[in-house]
């Protein structure tokens, strides 16, 4: 059973900052490790921090902001990770499906990643994307490439259609 799980206690966030910093690892160049004073200071500006639990074991963490879309509320989500050893299993998928389920959701993603995985995408429900401009930013994070926001649900119409 998938469930996503808050960061309640010092030991949650210990396992969430193991999970981000393994996502650095795996998808930056000299990353530099987080620490704790990073996990607080995400908590303490308003960023969804979540651990992906896939029967009750820890399997992966999402990073996310409340935003808005025009006037749609979405949850931003800037960041999703899954262990290796639990990938090309759908529970990115199932992620996103729970999480669409309370509220819209946007996904950040750089645009290598948007073009070599762009049938995951598709495969998940995101149907429609726009550019992100420094403005989308609300939460100040930095990205080294071109990035997009892609969205289930087309809320203008200068959104554009993900084909393949």
């Amino acid at each position: 059973m998938l469930d996503l799980k808050p960061l309640t206690c010092r030991q949650d966030k210990r396992l969430y900052l193991n999970y981000v910093n393994k996502f650095r690892k795996d998808y930056f160049t000299d990353a530099k490790p987080q620490d704790m004073q990073d996990v607080n200071y995400a908590l303490e500006n308003n960023i969804l921090c979540l651990l992906i639990l896939l029967n009750n074991k820890v399997v992966g963490m999402v990073e996310a902001t409340p935003g808005n879309v025009y006037a749609t509320k979405v949850l931003n989500i800037a960041t999703i990770y899954i262990d290796k050893k639990y990938r090309k299993q759908g529970i990115a998928k199932q992620v996103y499906k729970f999480m669409e389920s309370f509220m819209d959701i946007a996904l950040h993603i750089e645009q290598s990643n948007f073009a070599k995985n762009i049938d995951k995408f598709i495969n998940c429900g995101f149907n429609f994307y726009h550019d992100m401009k420094n403005t989308d930013n609300v939460d100040h994070r930095q990205y080294d490439e071109k990035t997009y926001v892609l969205y289930t649900k087309q809320h203008i119409d200068a959104f554009k259609p993900i084909t393949n």
